[in-house]
């Protein structure tokens, strides 16, 4: 579907050409780009691809003064941080969230 970045382990497509395999590349590419995105952010760009949320109020505040919480999102952007989670492979959270 899309070629590997990294030289290390890419050219795997030439190779099969080079044995008479038909390759094709491309198909189903936009699916592929978005499953692999932090694979291959990585491998182009040599960094960590990271994604940050913040859930905050209209001014900023993240928390209530004296330490009582509350929730200030709604269920659907809750489900959507939850989606985030799963897909992540590293979590990194404030103090007294975990």
């Amino acid at each position: 579907a899309v070629l590997d970045p990294d030289p290390a382990f890419g050219g795997g497509a030439a190779h099969l050409r080079e044995n008479g395999i038909c390759v094709t590349v491309g198909t189903g590419a936009k699916a592929v780009l978005a499953s692999l995105r932090p694979y291959l952010h990585q491998r182009r760009c040599k960094a960590p691809y990271v994604v940050l949320k913040v859930a905050s109020t209209l001014d900023g505040a993240i928390g209530c003064e004296d330490g009582t919480s509350q929730w200030i999102t709604g269920p659907k952007a809750r489900r959507h941080a939850q989606l985030l989670r799963a897909s992540s492979q590293a979590i990194l959270v404030g103090s007294g969230t975990a």
